[in-house]
């Protein structure tokens, strides 16, 4: 007879450091990074810092990208995708992982639709919306995949605290 091990803390956790950074690598629209100069080039870790701040709560409150549960979206019909390492922060990697796998896709997908969000100038219009009595990230993102096999059914969750759209939260 064998014997049934029970974990009480099935989750793994640990401390991300803030200042820590590692070389992520990411795929990008060669029309998209033809037209950055070597300058904005080298800026674009601090670009894609700059635009998860502008960017996080309007992308937490739209519809998900993808609407399929149990499948990852990934870049399709974009012409030449480019290969590029990029140093970037650990919590910035993370939370467009978080946000990614909320919406079903990849993080280059989001990466290159936060990239489209600012070149349509959508960041201009919703920042002081968005953004007015809260701060620029939330303390708590919530990504829960809840699986439930014998009713056929997949979803995909964020929950943020504070959540924008709750009244009372302010």
């Amino acid at each position: 007879m064998g014997i049934l091990l029970s974990v009480s803390e099935p989750q793994i956790s640990s401390k991300i450091e803030k200042l820590e950074s590692a070389v992520e690598t990411i795929l990008i629209p060669e029309d998209f990074l033809n037209r950055l100069t070597k300058e904005d080039r080298k800026k674009l870790p601090k670009t894609i810092h700059s635009l998860l701040g502008k960017y996080t709560k309007y992308i937490s409150s739209i519809p998900r990208l993808n609407q399929k549960g149990g499948k990852r979206k990934y870049q399709k019909d974009v012409k030449k995708l480019q290969r590029v390492n990029i140093r970037m922060k650990t919590v910035d990697w993370l939370l467009l992982g978080t946000l990614a796998e909320a919406h079903g896709v990849s993080r280059c997908y989001l990466l290159n639709f936060i990239f489209y969000l600012e070149s349509a100038g959508v960041g201009d219009s919703i920042v002081e919306t968005l953004n007015v009595g809260l701060p620029t990230y939330h303390e708590i993102y919530c990504f829960i995949w809840q699986l439930e096999p014998r009713q056929g059914r997949i979803t995909r969750s964020l929950q943020l605290r504070p959540n924008p759209l709750v009244v009372g939260n302010l």
